[in-house]
């Protein structure tokens, strides 16, 4: 997000801002994090600082508990955490990194190299290709374009005058619309590509929870799953016990990622090393054309760094083989 945009969306909560302000002090070992309830990114990392049970405080983006924070050192990503030793971090990836080597006890990653790898990889299919089903739900049919200029305000300040939130609602609708087709590739062609993407992934993660203990209609176990995993600071874990082998519901949700996001991961980095503003690839047997992703590209070279850099195992190697060239076979 811009700085620009940072400043219009402060300017439409809270008017103007003392530059002199400065954020309130924390308590030595407490983590603050800035983020907003609508961004999947800042309760994914919410969800994670509770069940490792790290302390913090929540601080939303925009609030007047901002009030300094915005111009801390990095880049102005959602959600941000800043540590106790003053250094700001983006992203909920590295944040979750960051945490790895900070905190000792509950970790998220496994020491395996074949299931940390698998953790990488499910990782970066959720924030990458996934994030589109979200930002297409939310902003391409009417209904939910008018839902979520409605509630994403609320999610700043819900005791903002009307005349505020109006104009705020109106801004939200107006950028987000805008960036559909930038962010996702959302358009005529690709919609039908994402949406079947998106209920093809529901049915098989219903089919893997319902072999645990645990969007209502057609996945009722995925809801019950998300809002379990909102605050997890309650189970008793330990470091041993974690099954090695790859379940045949767990190699559904492998081939979901192999039939549209490894296509897609490949067919960007081409297109991002040959210059090109645009990727056509062929997603599930439909076309798909889409603005390229630098970012996305970079995705690809880690994914393949960690399998080089990891123990080399023949787990490791047939997951790379399965996930990556599942869409050659």
């Amino acid at each position: 997000m811009s700085s620009q945009m940072n400043a219009s969306m402060s300017s439409q909560i809270n008017g103007s801002r003392s530059p002199s302000a400065s954020a309130e002090s924390v308590p030595a070992g407490t983590l603050r994090i800035v983020g907003i309830p609508g961004s999947p990114y800042s309760r994914k990392v919410l969800s994670v600082l509770r069940f490792r049970r790290i302390s913090y405080r929540w601080i939303t983006r925009w609030s007047l508990d901002d009030e300094g924070l915005q111009d801390a050192a990095g880049p102005p990503l959602l959600p941000n955490v800043i540590f106790d030793d003053g250094e700001s971090v983006a992203d909920s990836t590295p944040i979750i990194k960051r945490l790895e080597l900070q905190f000792p006890d509950r970790k998220v990653h496994p020491s395996h190299a074949g299931l940390a790898f698998l953790n990488s990889l499910l990782d970066d299919y959720a924030d990458e290709w996934h994030s589109k089903h979200m930002f297409h739900y939310r902003w391409w049919f009417k209904p939910d374009i008018i839902k979520g200029g409605r509630m994403l305000p609320m999610g700043h300040s819900h005791t903002m005058p009307d005349a505020k939130y109006r104009g705020f609602e109106k801004l939200v609708i107006e950028r987000q619309t805008q960036r559909v087709v930038a962010v996702t590739g959302s358009n005529e062609i690709t919609a039908p590509v994402i949406e079947e993407s998106y209920k093809c992934l529901i049915s098989v993660l219903n089919d893997h929870f319902s072999s645990g203990d645990l969007t209502e209609e057609h996945a009722p176990r995925v809801v019950g799953y998300t809002m379990f995993m909102e605050d997890m600071s309650g189970m008793d874990v330990t470091d041993v016990g974690w099954d090695i082998r790859i379940s045949p519901t767990l190699k559904a949700i492998l081939a979901e990622a192999g039939r549209f996001y490894a296509p897609w991961m490949v067919a960007n980095a081409a297109a991002v090393a040959q210059g090109a503003k645009e990727v056509r690839a062929t997603l599930g047997g439909k076309l798909f054309v889409a603005s390229s992703f630098p970012y996305q590209a970079k995705c690809l070279l880690v994914a393949v760094s960690v399998i080089c850099l990891s123990y080399c195992s023949n787990f490791c190697c047939y997951l790379l083989l399965f996930c990556l060239c599942y869409f050659l076979l």
